[in-house]
């Protein structure tokens, strides 16, 4: 009983949130409503108040969510590589791999997010988690450049990467796109990175 009453939840949580990326998608967040968002997922007005206080709970936890599986994907970098002369690209497929994997099931909701039908707050929350990782494993220790610079540049290209593979309807396959995102970056380091050091 209990197993499938959470199987239920899981399911009105998610016809909820597919109800509110459609909308989102014709409308644009400032001009949705909970009614337009409960009649589109065919819930009443106390199911969904049961998982969200109102459109704004609903975004923002959407947006961790997303934010969260990201900040997945970065925990498998190898960033101490980054200081390594020449870097071995290879070490870095696992990660690479991952977000390719990530944005062909995220990025849609993530390029939407960025627009201007999404959340005109989430590229300062995407900036906010990609400079606490930074700081976290002290890139700027290894810039050439300020971090805000090199921290901008790289969140226009990974935006950027994945808008493009999004609008073309993911023509590339995961793998496919993991290779173009690798001969892309693979030039920056040399560019903005000092510091690094020679394997003998």
């Amino acid at each position: 009983m209990v197993a499938s009453e959470d199987r239920r939840f899981v399911r009105t949580k998610q016809a909820i949130r597919e109800a509110f990326i459609i909308l989102m998608n014709e409308k644009g967040f400032t001009q949705i409503s909970v009614k337009q968002i409960v009649e589109r997922s065919g819930i009443n007005r106390g199911t969904f108040y049961i998982h969200y206080e109102d459109k704004y709970d609903l975004l923002n936890k959407m947006e961790q969510d997303l934010i969260e599986s990201l900040l997945q994907v970065t925990q498998v970098t190898p960033y101490d590589q980054l200081q390594q002369n020449p870097i071995r690209w290879q070490n870095f497929n696992d990660c690479f791999n991952q977000f390719a994997h990530y944005v062909y099931d995220q990025g849609e909701l993530f390029t939407l997010l960025q627009s201007e039908k999404g959340d005109p707050s989430f590229d300062r929350k995407f900036y906010s988690m990609c400079k606490t990782v930074w700081e976290k494993h002290k890139l700027s220790d290894i810039l050439s450049i300020p971090q805000h610079y090199a921290l901008t540049a790289f969140i226009s290209i990974t935006s950027s990467l994945m808008l493009e593979w999004v609008n073309s309807g993911f023509k590339e396959t995961p793998e496919e796109f993991m290779e173009i995102l690798i001969k892309i970056v693979q030039g920056i380091p040399d560019n903005i990175l000092v510091n690094t050091k020679d394997e003998n």
